[in-house]
């Protein structure tokens, strides 16, 4: 399993298989295909993204750690605001 941080340049090439538009910062985890991504996305707001996860699979919490760690090494300077999509992917990001 890899996590990666995709450069600025490079977006442009996952916004269709990834099925998203507007994409500014973007973490994936790889094993023989993507497994899971944190997507973070340009907000109709002023100054905001919005960030989700998205998992092939059920939400994992260690793996959703390390791809937070991971993202949060982006140069962010808007305010961000996550947009949870399960219940556990919820109780995951109020706790951090």
């Amino acid at each position: 399993m890899e996590i990666k941080n995709i450069k600025p340049e490079a977006i442009p090439d996952f916004e269709q298989q990834l099925q998203l538009e507007k994409i500014k910062y973007l973490t994936l985890c790889t094993e023989e295909g993507i497994i899971a991504y944190l997507a973070g996305t340009i907000s109709p707001n002023d100054n905001e993204i919005d960030v989700h996860y998205n998992f092939t699979e059920d939400f994992n919490e260690p793996v959703a750690k390390q791809m937070y760690d991971s993202f949060m090494k982006h140069n962010i300077s808007e305010d961000i605001t996550f947009n949870p999509q399960s219940e556990k992917e919820e109780v995951f990001i109020e706790s951090m």
